[in-house]
């Protein structure tokens, strides 16, 4: 039984559906990165202060955007792990 290739249809459709696949899934993968609208968006979640926590504690991260992941954290209540995180930052990053 010889193979025979699919036919010009069916590879573009393969390659169409593959974009779009790698597009929603490069999306999703997007909002674990710290930025200011995801800050916003993890006070209301339920991983969210884990990734503010996180994203505090990272230190290739923004500082400003470290500094917007410390007060959602104290604005969800959680001033506690703000402070924990802080004291694990050298003085010179806390400036």
């Amino acid at each position: 039984m010889a193979f025979c290739p699919p036919a010009p249809q069916v590879r573009i459709r393969r390659a169409v559906l593959l974009s779009l696949l790698a597009v929603v899934f490069s999306s999703a993968l997007g909002c674990s990165k710290p930025s200011s609208d995801n800050i916003q968006l993890w006070k209301t979640t339920e991983k969210g202060p884990g990734k503010l926590a996180e994203a505090l504690r990272d230190r290739g991260t923004d500082p400003k955007l470290r500094a917007e992941a410390a007060v959602a954290l104290v604005d969800i209540g959680r001033a506690e792990e703000v402070d924990a995180a802080l004291a694990t930052i050298p003085a010179s990053e806390r400036w």
